[in-house]
């Protein structure tokens, strides 16, 4: 409580600090695949960094590995995104053309999809 003097009257207010706003805890980390007529979704949730990208790498290894032509990288569920999420956009987008399958997004919160149009790995990406 503080005590400010405007002119002869004595005027006390009460200031009061809100705690800091935290955000909330992280999602824990997770890579869901599920199949969509010709293709496969897969829908990472949580963050992708240096320590999940390779989940994400792994579980596109897995579907190409048996066989699923059309693989759609679903974005929707991805709170955050760093360099090492933008690398591996970047050696998926170089696989499809060299393995000859086709990769695509489905878009996700703004703040990811900034970064991709940011590095230029958004006009790359095919839409689904």
């Amino acid at each position: 409580m503080r005590t400010v003097r405007h002119g002869a009257p004595i005027y006390t207010t009460s200031v009061r600090w809100e705690s800091a706003v935290l955000s909330p805890a992280p999602v824990p980390f997770s890579v869901e695949t599920r199949p969509v007529r010709d293709r496969v979704l897969v829908a990472p949730i949580g963050e992708i960094d240096f320590a999940t990208a390779p989940m994400v790498h792994e579980a596109v290894a897995e579907l190409r590995e048996v066989g699923w032509p059309r693989i759609v990288l679903d974005l929707r569920a991805v709170t955050f995104i760093d360099s090492s999420g933008t690398h591996l956009i970047q050696s998926l987008l170089d696989a499809a053309e060299d393995q000859r399958f086709e990769l695509a997004i489905a878009e996700g919160p703004p703040c990811v999809m900034r970064v991709l149009e940011l590095t230029g790995l958004s006009r790359r990406l095919a839409r689904c």
